[in-house]
């Protein structure tokens, strides 16, 4: 068998996920009050305005603050901080294996 050593790649072969979103607390807020679905394919924000809810694989796609943090599988972690620009900034996401 062929050892193939990869520089600068970070690979598992466990089931675990993880994601992050990097947004403004505007924008978080905007995600708390409706303004803003997550989009779990693109890990990022995007307007509700923006989207049609048509099918059930769009419910999986857009999801609401509650729908994205009512997970019973993935924890979730947020963690709020000041740019050096001095905007403030939420980082947020999922985690977990089956």
């Amino acid at each position: 068998m062929k050892e193939t050593i990869r520089f600068n790649v970070f690979e598992t072969n466990s089931s675990s996920t993880h994601s992050i979103c990097i947004c403004t607390e505007e924008e978080y807020e905007g995600f708390k009050n409706g303004k803003y679905y997550y989009d779990d394919y693109e890990d990022t924000l995007v307007p509700s305005n923006s989207v049609t809810i048509e099918s059930d694989e769009d419910k999986w796609q857009y999801l609401t603050f509650k729908d994205f943090w009512d997970d019973d599988y993935l924890d979730g972690y947020k963690k709020e901080f000041t740019s050096p620009s001095g905007d403030k900034m939420v980082a947020f996401g999922k985690y977990g294996h089956d």
